[in-house]
């Protein structure tokens, strides 16, 4: 179907969805006062809301979550090194340079993220600064 037509399955299911809902909702139409009221109550548990899907959907599966599951912590850090070797000259003495080291460490726990939300599934912690690099002092520019 999909060739046919360019969508697939799913999405002509979602647009019929939609168009079934679409008369109802031109029955009732929003005033401009009761649409931002809509949206300003939507925004102010927006983030609660989606906390609440993410506990649901990822921490409280067993399956899902890397406290639950069984983990190779060698079979990882072999696939990571072997993974960086790959790329060039440079990256395999760093890869034999991280194994000699014992590095990577393999850690379970919930992620890290940055301050926009972004999930840091490999991060360096104490990571060398601009100002560390340059007089060996604390900084705070990361490189």
């Amino acid at each position: 179907m999909e060739q046919a037509t360019g969508f697939s399955r799913s999405d002509l299911e979602t647009s019929l969805r939609f168009l079934a809902r679409v008369p109802a909702f031109l029955r009732h139409p929003f005033s401009d006062g009761e649409a931002r009221a809509l949206v300003r109550g939507r925004v102010a548990v927006r983030e609660a809301a989606f906390l609440d899907v993410v506990r649901r959907a990822v921490y409280e599966q067993a399956d899902s979550h890397p406290a639950f599951d069984p983990l190779d912590e060698g079979a990882i850090c072999d696939a990571f090194l072997e993974s960086i070797a790959g790329l060039s000259p440079a990256g395999r003495v760093t890869a034999l340079r991280s194994r000699a080291e014992g590095l990577p460490r393999v850690e379970r726990r919930p992620p890290l993220t940055t301050d926009t939300g972004k999930i840091l599934h490999v991060h360096q912690q104490g990571a060398l600064t601009v100002s560390d690099a340059d007089s060996g002092a604390g900084g705070s520019g990361r490189l």
